[in-house]
């Protein structure tokens, strides 16, 4: 059911029966904009309070939920942070109300990353001080409890806001117009539409003139765990291969493995975040040993629930980073708003 939804929202259900469901959830769209819009107006007058972390703090989220290619932001700016001899600390929400690292942190702190999951951020800045120089909000844009020096607003090219409708009709948490609250916005996977130019001037005019990031995701290499080695991107050209993932957007993940050149022969979605059962994972090995595919390739972000595969010889990871154009500007406007020298 829960993946039914996911698929609906992300626009993947289409027909008339599908369309009914979706008129029949407006009501819940409107009572959920209603809700987001108090919550800001009150954090906007000062009824509702941030709370100051020990050290400046940056932010790094969406207006939308589904992958829009946030975490390798956050990893890119993180690893320049390091470069600079800072000492940076993600903070995350981990998953529900507990500090278990969710699917993102875990691909954060698998790159080396410090990470710490807690649902009080705020709590978790207090405890965290003396590690760190600074904090990087992760998947922030929402959480107002704790303050910021700098919002950063994450937009997919292929799903531009205003294509879409409020959850859970669609993907988005909040309407355009809190893109004003942003510092700067960040376009991923810019290579992946035609006029990307249209895109940017939009997001600039709905943003009242804030600064727009182009950025692009590439491919840095297919781990296999069982064999311990890394194959470069371009050893995929030509492969049959099989892939599987359970994260927000799996139709990127499926064309990147395409625009590699390897010929997909079938996949599977799972819904984002999916924690594998004892039984799901021995009908997704079975899946994985009944065709010609060389490969069965995953998610870096799934990769630390399906720990279980490790050792079939088939199974491997592709890892993604993010490439921002202008990085370096954006990182100086990041620094100088922490005031950080």
């Amino acid at each position: 059911m829960r993946n039914y939804f996911a698929s609906l929202a992300a626009g993947e259900k289409r027909g008339f029966g599908h369309s009914v469901v979706r008129l029949l959830l407006w009501p819940l769209a409107l009572l959920f904009v209603l809700a987001s819009s108090l919550r800001n107006f009150c954090y906007d007058i000062g009824m509702l309070r941030s709370s100051d972390a020990p050290r400046p703090v940056a932010s790094v989220g969406n207006i939308s939920s589904g992958g829009t290619g946030k975490t390798p932001l956050v990893l890119e700016l993180v690893l320049h942070l390091k470069k600079l001899g800072l000492q940076p600390v993600v903070l995350a929400r981990g998953y529900g109300s507990d500090a278990e690292l969710n699917d993102e942190a875990a691909e954060l702190q698998g790159k080396g990353v410090k990470v710490v999951c807690d649902p009080d951020r705020h709590a978790a800045s207090l405890e965290h001080e003396d590690d760190a120089d600074c904090f990087v909000l992760d998947d922030g844009f929402q959480h107002r409890k704790l303050a910021r020096a700098f919002d950063i607003v994450v937009v997919d090219a292929t799903r531009p806001p205003w294509n879409d409708a409020p959850l859970p009709v669609g993907l988005l948490r909040e309407g355009t117009g809190s893109l004003e609250r942003a510092d700067a916005l960040v376009v991923t996977r810019c290579d992946r539409v035609e006029d990307i130019g249209a895109i940017v001037q939009r997001l600039g005019e709905l943003s009242g003139n804030k600064p727009v990031f182009t950025s692009v995701s590439e491919a840095r290499g297919l781990y296999v765990p069982a064999q311990d080695r890394t194959l470069s991107p371009g050893e995929l050209a030509g492969k049959n291969v099989a892939a599987f993932c359970g994260i927000g957007n799996p139709s990127q993940f499926f064309d990147t493995l395409e625009a590699l050149g390897a010929n997909l022969l079938k996949n599977r979605v799972f819904p984002d975040h999916h924690r594998f059962s004892p039984r799901e994972e021995a009908e997704l090995k079975e899946w994985m040993t009944g065709d010609d595919a060389e490969f069965v390739i995953t998610t870096a972000k799934d990769a630390a629930r399906t720990v279980a595969f490790d050792r079939l010889e088939k199974y491997a990871i592709l890892h993604v980073s993010g490439n921002t154009h202008r990085c370096e500007e954006l990182l100086r406007m990041m620094l100088s708003a922490m005031e950080i020298r």
